[in-house]
């Protein structure tokens, strides 16, 4: 069986995610989401659906788990072959 390399697209975060980031406060194992997201778009944005009425703009939903809140992660990808723009992160609790 042949072996091929994954192919990882660059992430970067926009200057409203960083400041919606900021404002989420100390939420305990932020950086862990975070370092999830991160992989999970970098390896493969396109498995997230389109945000209908936004063209360009996908979401990631991350689950509630152990304590911490879901997360709601707008993104866009810059090209067909471009990085990953991170545009919002929201927590919700299930009942949103």
């Amino acid at each position: 069986m042949d072996s091929y390399p994954v192919i990882l697209r660059e992430v970067v975060e926009s200057a409203e995610f960083e400041a919606a980031r900021d404002s989420l406060g100390n939420v305990e194992r932020l950086d862990e989401v975070l370092r999830a997201v991160y992989w999970a778009v970098s390896k493969n944005p396109e498995a997230y659906e389109v945000v209908p009425g936004l063209a360009d703009v996908r979401l990631l939903k991350t689950d509630p788990l152990g304590g911490l809140p879901g997360f709601r992660i707008w993104f866009r990808l810059l090209g067909p072959a471009g990085p990953v723009e991170l545009l919002l992160i929201e927590a919700f609790t299930p009942q949103e």
